[in-house]
């Protein structure tokens, strides 16, 4: 969940300007499991989606590409890509803008390195992630998601490149957390998004220098919620998240829509401090702060309009085993 610093992750702004973000992950987990079997080839099986993938053994590398779940093997040795299950359970949304397809990825690098005994830091299997998704299956992004997704908790990233990467804990004082989750909440747009599109155009008019400005604007949005969180003012946090979607809203006329607007006008319109869309942009979930005793009035009210509203609680786990 990121709260300010969205696509300064992105090429080639990175590369020129660095790129620094803030964020945290929340408790939904996805699970993944690796298995010997008894049959030759590799068994992906998602239980979510429910469906089964098998891939015969010896297949080329070109035929692993055909989906997320079995690009991971790429990144083992090929002998090791025969006799094998793998169960995918997720219950994060598809294109909801929550960081679903580099959780996923992670989840699958982090039990077959366990699996064949491959060692690994959670810096360097965030970076394996993003070569899977960015690279192999030319999914256009930033590499925020999995570095998020690998270390948990609240964290500030700074990023020379995809590959160069550091990290820091944000302190917040006792409580606050408990007040966040207390006083924040998700509101889906009802708009299940393909980010790729949106993505495309960011990097096309990065590429062409039309959001310079927009992205050093949302960098320096960073550090001000770096400071908002050590002091635990959950009021400038929320306005500072509305600041953030504002700056968002102009770096691609794809990131918003009439109906985008609307929900994010129904719930300033409530008496929230603020909030913001999360991921890249045309749909997904809004996160919105209020004050935690207007809470339960507030999404009452929104979900009389027909919008499905949820609470959320953070996590510092990150990338981990059961």
């Amino acid at each position: 969940m990121s709260l300010a610093g969205g696509g300064t992750d992105l090429e080639p702004f990175i590369l020129e300007y660095g790129g620094s973000v803030i964020a945290t992950t929340i408790d939904l987990y996805v699970q993944a499991t690796v298995i010997p079997s008894y049959e030759s080839g590799v068994t992906i099986e998602s239980i979510d989606q429910g469906f089964n993938l098998f891939l015969a053994e010896g297949a080329p590398d070109e035929s692993l590409l055909e989906g997320i779940l079995s690009a991971c093997l790429t990144k083992i040795p090929l002998k090791g890509r025969t006799g094998l299950k793998i169960r995918v359970n997720s219950p994060v949304p598809a294109r909801s803008g929550l960081g679903a397809s580099s959780a996923i990825i992670l989840s699958i690098l982090g039990a077959l390195y366990r699996y064949f005994d491959i060692s690994f830091s959670k810096i360097s299997i965030a970076i394996d992630a993003y070569e899977i998704e960015r690279v192999l299956l030319g999914i256009p992004g930033g590499c925020q998601d999995q570095h998020v997704c690998a270390t948990g908790g609240f964290n500030r990233f700074d990023f020379g490149s995809y590959k160069e990467s550091k990290f820091s804990p944000v302190s917040t004082p006792h409580g606050f957390i408990e007040d966040l989750e207390k006083s924040a909440f998700f509101v889906w747009t009802g708009i299940s998004r393909n980010s790729n599109t949106v993505l495309d155009d960011q990097i096309d008019r990065n590429e062409k220098r039309q959001n310079i400005q927009a992205l050093l604007s949302q960098k320096d949005l960073v550090t001000s919620v770096e400071d908002i969180l050590k002091r635990g003012d959950l009021r400038a946090l929320g306005e500072t998240l509305s600041r953030s979607w504002e700056i968002k809203r102009g770096v691609s006329a794809l990131v918003s829509s009439s109906e985008i607007d609307r929900v994010y006008e129904i719930g300033m319109g409530q008496g929230v401090f603020g909030g913001k869309l999360l991921g890249a942009g045309g749909g997904g979930f809004f996160i919105f702060v209020c004050e935690s005793s207007q809470k339960e009035l507030i999404v009452a009210s929104i979900e009389q309009l027909g919008y499905n509203v949820t609470s959320f609680k953070t996590t510092s786990a990150g990338l981990h085993y059961l």
